[in-house]
């Protein structure tokens, strides 16, 4: 299984972020917000700023898990997400 997370951030931002959080998962830069937009996650309030999205898919290209928030405060907790790989391949 593999983690991603995508942001429109620069890569170099990424970059400090990951390593002042300690993150070992991979973040994806989406600077032209070009996958952002093809998702349908823009936020019409404020286009440079996401809506935060949770998307489990399995190794079929199953979609197991979505979860949109308006909200950037509210994000699912990390059972909820584990409750969804459970049983995926």
């Amino acid at each position: 299984m593999e983690i991603w997370a995508v942001s429109p951030d620069p890569p170099d931002k990424l970059a400090q972020y990951a390593s002042q959080k300690g993150i070992e998962f991979t973040l994806l830069s989406d600077g032209d917000q070009s996958a952002i937009e093809a998702w349908g996650i823009v936020n019409p309030k404020n286009p440079t700023l996401p809506h935060p999205t949770a998307v489990v898919v399995d190794n079929e290209g199953v979609v197991r898990y979505l979860r949109q928030d308006i909200d950037y405060k509210q994000r699912p907790s990390v059972s909820e997400i584990l409750e969804s790989i459970d049983g995926t391949n």
